[in-house]
């Protein structure tokens, strides 16, 4: 069993109610003007980064360039470009607290812990509203998808990057540690268009 916390959950990325009185989630946030260029400017940039792959010796680092990669250096999955992907991640993790993707495996190959990355073929990106995660006995993470019963998937089917945790596990959203400022900001922006919108001067 994994002892879980349900998918956006308060200070996890879920709605949160304010003082101002609107409820606040990552979603509601984007119409916030300056939610939304804050997450799209970080996402947008941390997305072109350029990516490269070195293998470290003894003494010095070597670049890697190798058609194994290719997933994570050029196209994560086929109808995702490197971007985009990591666009959509780092927008999750800025939202949310946390970003997420499915690891998509070559069937073929066995999964070595001392090499997790080996045969892994894709990469896709799920919305984190989508995932719950806890913790097994053993303290490792996992995961359910759409509130699934079945059994947990694990760090090997899913890659999670979280926010700034504290306690290890989940990252914080930091919509839901923002909410009272947004909250304010869509109250008052709502005020001023009801305002104007009966003619006040």
């Amino acid at each position: 069993m994994v002892s879980a916390i349900a998918p956006g959950v308060g200070q996890y990325g879920g709605s949160v109610s304010t003082d101002a009185g609107p409820a606040v989630d990552a979603e509601r946030a984007l119409m916030v003007g300056a939610a939304y260029a804050a997450i799209n400017f970080i996402s947008r940039t941390t997305a072109t980064l350029p990516i490269t792959l070195q293998r470290r010796g003894d003494k010095s680092r070597a670049h890697v360039d190798s058609p194994d990669y290719y997933w994570l250096t050029r196209q994560p999955n086929p109808s995702t470009s490197r971007i985009s992907f990591f666009e959509t991640l780092v927008a999750g993790i800025e939202g949310w607290g946390n970003g997420y993707a499915w690891i998509g495996r070559d069937p073929g190959k066995m999964y070595d812990p001392a090499k997790p990355w080996n045969g892994v073929k894709e990469l896709w990106q799920v919305r984190p509203p989508r995932v719950g995660i806890g913790t097994f006995p053993d303290g490792s993470k996992g995961f359910t998808l759409d509130g699934s019963r079945e059994a947990p998937y694990t760090s090997r089917e899913v890659l999670h990057v979280p926010s700034f945790s504290i306690d290890g596990v989940r990252g914080l959203s930091p919509v839901a540690v923002g909410a009272n400022a947004l909250g304010l900001s869509i109250a008052t922006e709502k005020f001023g268009s009801l305002f104007f919108r009966n003619g006040s001067t």
